[in-house]
C-alpha cells in the first residue's frame, strides 16, 4: 500500500471488477474493502448504495473530478457530455 493512497494495483481493481464481473450491472461501483486496499465489493449497485455509509469515499465530488480528470489524461482524450 502506497502512504497517501492506493497501488498501482489495488487502484485498479474496483475498475476490472466493474468492467469483468459477472454481476457489474449499470450503476454499480466497486471499492476496496478496506477503503484504501483489499479486494473490491460492490458498494453501489444500480446507483443505490449497499451499505450506508460505504459510498462516501466513492461518491465524493473531488474523488470523481480527480478520477475523471485522470482518465482523460491517460487516455489522451476530453470527454464531452
Amino acid at each position: 500500500m502506497e502512504k497517501n493512497g492506493q497501488s498501482s494495483e489495488d487502484g485498479c481493481l474496483p475498475c476490472a471488477m466493474a468492467a469483468f464481473s459477472n454481476d457489474a450491472e449499470s450503476g454499480d461501483m466497486y471499492m476496496p474493502i478496506h477503503k484504501t486496499f483489499g479486494m473490491p465489493f460492490k458498494n453501489i449497485s444500480k446507483g443505490v448504495p449497499v451499505k450506508k455509509g460505504t459510498e462516501t469515499h466513492t461518491c465524493d465530488d473531488s474523488n470523481k473530478s480527480i478520477s475523471w480528470i485522470g482518465c482523460e489524461k491517460a487516455l489522451g482524450i476530453e470527454f464531452k457530455l
